[in-house]
């Protein structure tokens, strides 16, 4: 058995064998062969996580909501000469992506590799977020994600092989004032991921949490606003803060596959997240004020906007 190989679908596997593959992952996997679930997988970190598993010999199998973008995301793919697999289907329902699981299993196609990246964003002040809003960001961002750990992960462990990433946020590390929807189901799927990590370690799976900062993606430029000034579509501040601060999409997938192949726990990709992570760790009381001075930056600019802005996703 070559080092971090997953066994066929259906095959046995001897007690020996599974604790080779459990030692294997505590080195590196071989992407080459493996395939991988991306939930997102259509655009933005998502399909450049999906495009660059392919390059590395990886079949990619796309989830998505939108089907225009899926068709869109696989026609390059298969124009690049790769093999690729697409499913439109909602994180939100754990119905969608047991039929997927199902119809995967007929195709022997059991994924290897589940990349949870499906997700939202909102920006709004916690007075200013009804319930409706704080369920759709909790369903997508958190539910989204157990849900297709639910479903794909226990092929993972019967065979003991396999790896998930779930793409969190520098948000879901650092409070950010203005994104108490957002920031909540963050925090959780890291602290859901640093769980993962402790129980599956002894199982062969290997688990990455992975926390960007401003990336330059359709989230990004669609987010939902309230009750501020500007909005990041069209936004030129915003533009030339991601030209700065921001990051690509592909320099998140570039990091996200080393991470996988290395099994690595924790990527955080960007040089400006990065400080910020450890300013917070270094100094949390100057790290709350910094956060402190910030909500009253945005408190100012909520008060030179006379009406409600909304700007749905």
């Amino acid at each position: 058995m070559l080092q971090g190989d997953c066994s066929l679908p259906g095959v046995p596997t001897t007690t020996s064998d599974r604790k080779k593959r459990v030692n294997a992952m505590r080195n590196r996997l071989d992407i080459k062969g493996k395939r991988a679930l991306v939930t997102g997988g259509a655009s933005g970190i998502g399909f450049a996580i999906a495009a660059r598993l392919a390059g590395k010999g990886a079949e990619p199998i796309l989830v998505d909501r939108n089907q225009a973008s899926l068709d869109k995301a696989l026609a390059e793919l298969r124009g690049e000469g790769y093999r690729a697999f697409g499913f439109q289907a909602d994180v939100t329902s754990i119905e969608d992506l047991r039929l997927i699981k199902d119809e995967l299993e007929k195709k022997g196609l059991t994924p290897d590799i589940l990349v949870n990246c499906a997700g939202i964003t909102l920006i709004a002040h916690v007075t200013a977020t009804d319930h409706d809003e704080w369920k759709r960001i909790i369903d997508i961002n958190l539910m989204g994600t157990i849900n297709a750990i639910e479903v794909f992960l226990p092929a993972m462990t019967e065979r003991g092989c396999g790896h998930i990433v779930n793409i969190g946020s520098i948000d879901g590390i650092i409070p950010v004032p203005g994104q108490s929807a957002y920031c909540a189901s963050k925090f959780a799927v890291t602290g859901l991921t640093e769980v993962l990590y402790y129980d599956l370690r002894h199982n062969g799976v290997g688990v990455t949490l992975v926390c960007p900062g401003y990336i330059k993606t359709p989230m990004t430029n669609t987010q939902t606003i309230k009750d501020f000034p500007l909005h990041f579509k069209g936004a030129r501040l915003v533009e030339r803060f991601l030209e700065l601060f921001g990051g690509s999409p592909q320099k998140v997938a570039n990091r996200v596959v080393d991470a996988i192949a290395g099994n690595k726990f924790l990527v955080i990709p960007g040089l400006p997240s990065r400080v910020f992570y450890h300013y917070r760790r270094l100094f949390p009381r100057l790290a709350t004020r910094s956060g402190l001075g910030v909500a009253k930056f945005f408190a100012w600019l909520r008060s030179k906007v006379p009406k409600r802005a909304l700007q749905s996703i």
